[in-house]
């Protein structure tokens, strides 16, 4: 059985997501352990469930564009479900995933995804040596944006 996910904090952020201003939640449960993880405090249980929160959290901000979830790795069912809640509202969606492959399931309420673990010999998206690709749907296909990231060098 899948661990409901869970997070410790959100925060309103400008540089996650590209052209956005998102709500970013900080999801807890990282199933990954990545060598040199920069947030190993993901890898515990958070304090509040997502799915319990998520709603209120969201209602709460009036200048976000996109609610950004950092991980849910562990749990596909409940990201999913917190994808469709937010679509739902209105909000453009992104996903930050220590996984390699994209979930397509997922995908159908993902405006922005991002893949790849954490490799700290190859760097963030920020790097051209990144192992890491922010993707972004347009017209129901993936473009590959990590450019966006690494141009702000």
């Amino acid at each position: 059985m899948q661990n409901t996910l869970t997070y410790n904090q959100c925060a309103m952020q400008l540089q996650e997501v590209p052209d956005e201003i998102s709500l970013n939640f900080y999801i807890c449960g990282c199933p990954h352990k990545c060598l040199g993880c920069s947030s190993p405090w993901l890898q515990e249980v958070g304090e509040y469930k997502l799915l319990d929160n998520l709603s209120a959290e969201v209602n709460k901000m009036s200048d976000i564009s996109c609610v950004c979830f950092m991980g849910g790795d562990s749990n596909h069912s409940d990201l999913i479900s917190a994808a469709q809640i937010v679509h739902k509202l209105g909000y453009k969606v992104a996903v930050y995933s220590g996984d390699d492959e994209i979930d397509y399931e997922l995908l159908k309420y993902v405006d922005y995804y991002k893949v790849g673990r954490w490799d700290h010999t190859k760097g963030s998206l920020n790097k051209t040596t990144t192992n890491q690709h922010m993707y972004k749907k347009i017209d129901g296909k993936l473009e590959d944006i990590t450019y966006k990231f690494q141009e702000k060098m």
